[in-house]
């Protein structure tokens, strides 16, 4: 009978419990083995016995240490030893050290690449992460870029760079004012969905019903981050520990959640000088997404008219800043680096005062019986109802005199050509976009390739997708995919082909 086949062999019925004694060669301390034998069998035992040692010397020569009844490995005055080989206990606690940190750094590698994507790149002197510049210059419809062609050298040198593009159009919010859509291209929201429906508005539900009044030009009436829903850009770039800085962009200082930019800008010039400032910060300081504001084209269309020389003016002046904005990132060998998105958030058109109702010529004494008198018409509900069905007439009269009819107003305003919004970009956006050339379409006499015409809506989810936060960005109302679509790859691949 084989030696392991004996050890195998089931015991008789009436046994005992004995212990013996084994040690290896070079082993001074004893390991005790538990052998099972009959009782009043000493010679099979002590056969048994001898098999034992002899299988366990045959394995030790061959450093491979294999027990039937195994109780462990070997320790002796500091030291270890399994399967043959003899260690040092702090040797071996560091060999086991080592599986437990390679685990740990596999779990924190993990969680590094599973976040949103955050390159970094180099202008050749100076460590860069990937940054979008949003500026919007309020009120540039896009017949200026034809008709003011010779007051626009930097806005078509840009466009028709090989790192440049522009767009047909963008076509604006209802309604097609200020605030509601330059808060609509921060949040990708209706406004209906992010509170801000018109640059001056009542809200009976204001805080918890007590009712409030928004006014654009009255900070104390405008910057509660209650008035703001939605998330902006700038709002899911902090949140992922980066930074953002906002100069005079509409929208509170802080959020409803009470997150806020880095930096916030308030001064109205020169901006140029300010985000060139920022982006020569040292890499741990320097904001990432940059959102600019310039007001003048609107301000002088609202005051003189959109085909004033006061326009003209303001025109050529926000040209030579687009100049100096894209020397200045040239200079710093950044145009690789970062992504300058122009906007406007919508179109002006032509009016007349002759088409204008004074009300106060009409209502008189009754204007006194208005409530929010800048943000319509709203009388006050406490007044009788004799009274109000007087002011109701004298309004139906005042028409009646005109033309017999009320003004017609269109809910709709944001579709007309002159209402429409502008859309350009130079980096390494427009780079993959010409390449791409699925949104592409002839750009008239120039033969210079535009994007087609889209929604504002969608520049939410182009700079998140810019910035390598798509995986994080909250929910909007932009299309699913929408850049993907066009671009026919990720943007955030292309970022890492720069100039």
């Amino acid at each position: 009978m084989s030696p392991k086949s004996k050890l195998r062999a089931p015991p008789p019925p009436a046994e005992t419990l004995d212990t013996r004694s084994s040690s290896s060669s070079d082993d001074g301390e004893e390991l005790v083995m538990a052998v099972r034998h009959p009782e009043g069998e000493e010679s099979d035992a002590e056969e048994e016995d001898g098999l034992l040692r002899s299988e366990i010397d045959e394995r030790e020569e061959r450093q491979t240490w294999v027990l039937e009844h195994s109780v462990g490995p070997h320790r002796r005055n500091g030291r270890i030893t399994i399967r043959g080989f003899s260690l040092p206990k702090p040797l071996l606690y560091v060999l086991c050290l080592l599986p437990t940190l390679i685990i740990l750094n596999l779990i924190f590698s993990h969680s590094i690449s599973s976040s949103p994507r955050h390159p970094t790149l180099s202008n050749g002197t100076h460590a860069y992460h990937p940054t979008t510049l949003l500026i919007s210059l309020d009120g540039f419809r896009p017949s200026y870029f034809s008709s003011h062609a010779d007051l626009l050298p930097n806005l078509h040198a840009l466009a028709s760079h090989p790192a440049g593009l522009r767009a047909e159009s963008m076509q604006p919010v209802f309604p097609s004012l200020t605030f509601p859509n330059h808060w609509a291209l921060m949040t990708g929201l209706y406004p209906e969905e992010h509170g801000i429906i018109a640059n001056d508005f009542w809200d009976p539900d204001f805080q918890g019903g007590k009712g409030g009044q928004f006014v654009y030009t009255d900070e104390s009436k405008s910057w509660d981050g209650e008035w703001w829903k939605g998330e902006p850009v700038w709002s899911v770039v902090e949140k992922m520990g980066r930074k953002a800085a906002v100069s005079m962009w509409p929208g509170p200082p802080v959020t409803s959640e009470g997150v806020s930019a880095s930096y916030f800008n308030l001064a109205p010039s020169p901006k140029v000088d300010q985000i060139l400032q920022w982006l020569d910060l040292p890499l741990s300081h320097r904001p990432e997404f940059i959102a600019s504001y310039f007001p003048e084209i609107d301000q002088a269309g609202h005051a003189h008219g959109p085909d004033s020389e006061q326009v003209e003016d303001a025109l050529g002046s926000l040209d030579g800043m687009v100049g100096d904005l894209v020397r200045g990132l040239e200079g710093r060998n950044l145009t690789g680096v970062v992504d300058v998105v122009i906007v406007s958030d919508h179109g002006m058109t032509r009016t007349s005062n002759d088409r204008l109702v004074f009300l106060d010529d009409i209502l008189g004494e009754g204007m006194k019986d208005i409530e929010h008198k800048d943000v319509g018409i709203r009388f006050n509900p406490s007044l009788p109802p004799s009274t109000l069905s007087a002011h109701i007439t004298t309004l139906q009269n005042a028409a009646a005199q005109s033309n017999g009819t009320f003004g017609v107003y269109t809910r709709q305003n944001n579709i007309f050509p002159d209402m429409q919004a502008i859309f350009f970009t130079r980096g390494p956006l427009a780079r993959a976009l010409r390449e791409s050339r699925v949104g592409l379409v002839e750009g008239g006499e120039s033969g210079v390739p535009v994007l087609q015409s889209f929604k504002n809506l969608e520049i939410f989810s182009l700079c998140t997708k810019l910035l390598g936060l798509r995986d994080v960005e909250p929910g909007h109302n932009g299309t699913e995919g929408f850049w993907e679509r066009w671009l026919g790859l990720d943007v955030s691949t292309s970022i890492e082909d720069r100039e």
